[in-house]
């Protein structure tokens, strides 16, 4: 693979990478392994088919299924490998010790005053309708507030999943805001890197001729599909 090839990989599969931080904790290096490979496994397989296209042996015909095979076998690869599973495994656990502390840090009622307080507050939020949203945008990250919303299930203040979840970002971001910074990087880097493991298949398929099935799969185009039983 020559070096134009080379850079058309790294500015299409996961160019994100360069602005993601070093490789020094778990999550970053299964995360930065997840995008290397996915280039490394394009690059190999298009080095095979490039020897392929230049075979003197080998008609036109017999490149294009050589190339098919061979692209058929690296997809086939793609699937076996854990690299993408483990990497997002790996994120999610830093996002579950993240949520724990940015959780620690939200005031939960001490004494009987308090939790009284904190149910009026998630009775005022439940008889709102229209107003909630403004309530919730103003108050979110007064750590009353918050703890009564965030202390006890979302329907006792009224509140639908999408608004529990804005007040606990809210929060985070008030009171843990390098937290939900890395938290947010990390989110996009997911899916920067899924999305890049998918585009590595992707242009495999393609670089061979294959065509992708409305289930996801690669066929070759040229082989007829068995009948419907």
């Amino acid at each position: 693979m020559d070096d134009a090839e080379a850079l058309q990989l790294r500015a299409t599969i996961v160019p994100t990478q360069s602005g993601w931080p070093e490789p020094k904790v778990v999550h970053w290096i299964k995360l930065h392994s997840c995008a290397d490979e996915a280039r490394e496994r394009v690059a190999q397989a298009w080095a095979t088919m490039t020897e392929i296209d230049r075979s003197v042996d080998l008609s036109s015909e017999g490149k294009a299924r050589r190339k098919k095979k061979i692209a058929l076998e690296a997809l086939a690869e793609f699937e076996k490998s854990k690299t993408l599973a483990l990497a997002k495994e790996a994120a999610e656990r830093q996002l579950s010790v993240w949520a724990e502390r940015a959780g620690l840090a939200i005031k939960a009622p001490i004494n009987f005053p308090e939790a009284m307080v904190a149910a009026e507050i998630r009775a005022h939020l439940a008889s709102m309708k229209d107003q909630r949203l403004g309530f919730l945008e103003k108050y979110a990250t007064d750590p009353v507030v918050a703890g009564a919303v965030l202390g006890a299930p979302g329907f006792l203040s009224g509140l639908s999943e999408n608004e529990v979840t804005f007040v606990r970002k809210r929060v985070e971001k008030h009171v843990a805001p390098e937290i939900a910074a890395a938290r947010d990087d990390v989110l996009k880097a997911m899916k920067d890197a899924e999305h890049g493991w998918q585009r590595a298949m992707d242009k495999i398929g393609e670089r061979a001729g294959l065509t992708k099935g409305p289930d996801g799969s690669w066929r070759d185009p040229m082989v007829s599909e068995p009948a419907a039983a």
